[in-house]
């Protein structure tokens, strides 16, 4: 393990804020799990369930975060394809649509049509 001065010891709880705080800073995850049992004595098992647990928040913030992006993204998209239909853009327009669908995923979208003659027209989306 690469020696750092690390000063902050949690007392008494769980040191989440501590281990969020090396992952940002640049700590692998082994060196986390290495320190957590040199410094606090924490079984093995228990640092990388630790570890563990804190990657999963930092992965969930991650997807929450993007989720944002994406959405305000969308609305970005939304606004200057209806601006530009109002001016009489429509290529501008239409790549605005092209790429508000390749990032709805529009494009990964299978269309099956039923063509029996004897039966109604259907359409089925299938992802």
């Amino acid at each position: 393990m690469v020696k750092r001065n690390i000063k902050t010891k949690p007392k008494g709880r769980k040191p989440k804020g501590l281990i969020l705080k090396l992952m940002c800073t640049g700590y692998s995850n082994d060196q986390i799990v290495e320190y957590l049992v040199q410094e606090y004595k924490y079984t093995k098992h228990y640092a990388e369930c630790l570890v563990s647990d804190c990657k999963l928040l930092v992965d969930k913030k991650i997807d929450e975060l993007a989720e944002e992006v994406a959405l305000n993204n969308l609305n970005r998209l939304e606004a200057i394809i209806t601006d530009n239909l109002e001016n009489g853009n429509d290529k501008t327009a239409l790549q605005a649509i092209d790429l508000e669908n390749k990032l709805t995923k529009v494009y990964e979208t299978k269309v099956q049509l039923k063509t029996d003659p004897n039966e109604p027209f259907v359409i089925k989306l299938q992802q």
